[in-house]
């Protein structure tokens, strides 16, 4: 059957151009019919095709490090759980036969859906906000399998704190957002983040949400880095040796000098921007949110806090802190379009931030294409 060759765990430089060129074709061809056509008929036919060659993109998506890490695990599961993954990616290495490329349309391709339809949950143009979350989020909603975690989660959350209080909804939400951890252990730390969502943030609350979080924090903490111990100590090579890199990874924090201090406001900046702005934008116009949104911005805001403290008390690296704060691109792309799309958020602002958010990820193809061209 059909798989993949091995793919080095270093990305080519045909790797890197072949990722630019589909990026730039999937930019271009979708961005009139996808970004602000919402709510007509118009370009009907080429929409459809947008969310196929998204499943393209990802499931190819040979520039991101996990993609040979998950083909060396899958290429030498033995049957007896080795691999450090969840028990649902071993059973379907298993039932594929361990078939890399079918692995990945079953998760990547099947993460693709779940967001079509966690878009439609919250009533957007799913076309549109996908398309946001692809030209400003891709880089990192290709990544890894967190990814399928975190699009778990957020669907659960969409009918947990549905603006239709049926009880089918609450209760399939929570399952899912219980479900969560099965795709991904980091997804511990959101689940009783949900909770917030109950709680409005005003200035009685906010000490509570606070405490809330730092006490989520200290418990945990400790159970996050024993789970990286546990796996730097398994028999698998290239599961151990992930691990490893994560502990002895540089911290996060600023090192001092102005290109470190650049390279982090570049790296993590679009997150906290788009956070910040839908934040007043939410707290301004609070008469006229949704329900479901409110809750949602409450869950984004606990979300980022624990991620700051990561950063702040230095865990073991920076992979536990960006872990957190990227589990923000699926919160921040539907607050986004939200507000765009009812028109609280104006044209000019939407426009600011589509583009800025566009910035590290054209500049890193740029770059990578750069640097192997003259190496």
């Amino acid at each position: 059957m059909l798989d993949f060759p091995i793919i080095p765990s270093t990305a080519t430089l045909g790797s890197w151009i072949y990722q630019g060129c589909l990026y730039a074709i999937i930019f271009i061809a979708f961005k009139r019919s996808c970004l602000y056509s919402y709510g007509g008929k118009r370009d009907v036919g080429i929409r459809f095709f947008f969310p196929l060659l998204l499943m393209v993109y990802i499931i190819t998506s040979f520039t991101d490090g996990d993609f040979s890490h998950y083909q060396m695990m899958v290429k030498n599961y033995n049957g007896l759980g080795s691999t450090g993954l969840e028990n649902v990616y071993e059973y379907v290495i298993g039932l594929t036969n361990q078939n890399y490329l079918l692995f990945r349309i079953i998760f990547f391709g099947g993460m693709v859906l779940l967001l079509l339809r966690l878009f439609k949950n919250y009533n957007l143009d799913k076309y549109s906000s996908l398309y946001f979350l692809f030209a400003v989020y891709i880089s990192t909603l290709s990544y890894s399998r967190a990814s399928i975690g975190m699009a778990v989660f957020f669907l659960g959350l969409s009918l947990f704190f549905s603006d239709n209080k049926r009880i089918i909804n609450i209760v399939f939400g929570a399952i899912l957002i219980g479900v969560s951890y099965y795709f991904h252990r980091s997804c511990i730390v959101l689940i009783p983040m949900a909770l917030l969502g109950f709680v409005p943030i005003n200035k009685r609350t906010l000490p509570i949400i606070l405490v809330a979080v730092f006490a989520s924090f200290a418990l945990l903490k400790g159970l996050a880095a024993d789970v990286i111990n546990e796996i730097a100590a398994s028999d698998n090579e290239e599961l151990a040796l992930k691990a490893e890199l994560y502990m002895s990874g540089s911290s996060g924090q600023f090192s001092g000098n102005i290109i470190a201090w650049f390279m982090h406001i570049w790296s993590y900046g679009v997150f906290y921007v788009l956070f910040f702005v839908d934040a007043y934008y939410i707290i301004y116009n609070r008469s006229l949110i949704k329900r479901s949104i409110k809750g949602l911005f409450n869950v984004t805001f606990g979300i980022l806090l624990f991620a700051i403290l990561m950063n702040l008390f230095d865990m073991t690296s920076a992979a536990l802190y960006y872990r957190y704060l990227f589990m923000l691109m699926i919160p921040t792309t539907i607050m986004t379009t939200y507000l765009y799309q009812n028109g609280l958020l104006p044209l000019k602002r939407f426009k600011f931030l589509f583009w800025f958010g566009c910035i590290p990820t054209i500049e890193n193809i740029l770059y990578h294409v750069y640097y192997l061209l003259s190496h």
